[in-house]
């Protein structure tokens, strides 16, 4: 059942060809297949993906030929996880039931992995790295682009469509910096404008790769990102400090861009080193500033995580 992922083949251009390893196989080497051996292939084609979307390239599978159609001489062409593969709903993984109830789980009708973000704050200044913390809550990120003439615009890109809708779904109306966003899914498959010389066009792009995202790239990933998916709150979960960080320089540290009302440690399984806290803040508008200025803070050896908690009160455990 082997499959030799090298890196992704060339074919021409920006595009890139990453070949769908189970197109070759019929119905009887499929149900020989174990689970394990099922999400192996999977996850080798996501990492295959995902390496040539931090290139930014276009991914390319001739083999697939979903519902959103195929481009030129029967190839699909794709700007996330091949979705006939190892798309987080090809995997079994369903959209949040929010979502669901919601009748949103169809709206990217595209399947494009790219979402517009508009009226973003141009005062205080907003940069690519702060927009890579508060929409990579919602899946894996592999690129950001605020437009070059249009500061109030930009244009982010997942390692898979099922991931831009979440996105599009939970943050479309947040309000971020005094401004409501409108975020919408892109007629674009992929993002480009990465590696330019123009000093002031690089500061406005920013290629992730894997060691960047939250919950790292496999076949949990996208589970985790639907347990933990919700709309902006005035309460964070935070993870990942040290011993040295007690409730006083929690709030200390979030008072920097909140009105810290509470926080919260909560007790880790026996044994383990995590830290974890809930903390409360005076609006989900001052939560927003609060996960896109501290999410991946590095604090001595450790980068802290900062993200949206679901809890009602702080009696409720948060999972992630």
């Amino acid at each position: 059942w082997g499959a030799n992922f090298g890196p992704p083949a060339g074919a021409g251009g920006n595009q890139v060809i990453v070949p769908n390893p189970f197109a070759t196989l019929d119905a009887v080497s499929l149900s020989r297949l174990t689970n394990a051996q099922i999400t192996a292939l999977a996850d080798q084609t996501r990492q295959a993906v995902f390496i040539a979307q931090s290139q930014g390239k276009q991914v390319v599978s001739p083999s697939l030929m979903g519902p959103q159609g195929g481009g030129p001489g029967g190839a699909s062409v794709l700007g996330g996880v091949p979705s006939a593969v190892s798309s987080a709903a090809a995997m079994g993984t369903q959209f949040p039931k929010d979502l669901i109830d919601a009748g949103f789980s169809q709206a990217n009708k595209d399947n494009t992995p790219v979402v517009m973000v508009h009226n973003l704050p141009v005062t205080p200044n907003v940069d690519p790295r702060k927009l890579f913390n508060l929409f990579s809550i919602y899946g894996n990120v592999t690129r950001v682009k605020i437009l070059y003439n249009k500061a109030d615009t930009a244009m982010i890109q997942f390692s898979d469509p099922f991931y831009a809708t979440m996105a599009a779904f939970y943050l479309s109306g947040a309000n971020v910096g005094g401004s409501e966003i409108l975020v919408q899914f892109s007629k674009n498959k992929n993002v480009s404008g990465g590696g330019s010389s123009d000093e002031l066009a690089a500061a406005k792009n920013l290629s992730a790769n894997a060691d960047d995202q939250r919950y790292g790239d496999n076949s949990d990933t996208a589970s985790r990102f639907v347990r933990n998916a919700c709309r902006p709150t005035s309460v964070l979960f935070v993870t990942n400090f040290g011993e040295e960080m007690g409730e006083e320089n929690l709030s200390a540290l979030f008072g920097q861009f909140a009105n810290v009302k509470r926080v919260t440690m909560i007790a880790g399984k026996e044994g383990s080193k995590l830290r974890m806290a809930n903390v409360a803040v005076g609006s989900p508008l001052e939560a927003v500033a609060s996960v896109m200025n501290l999410h991946g803070l590095r604090l001595g050896e450790r980068e802290l995580k900062v993200a949206f908690s679901r809890v009602k009160n702080f009696d409720d455990q948060h999972v992630y």
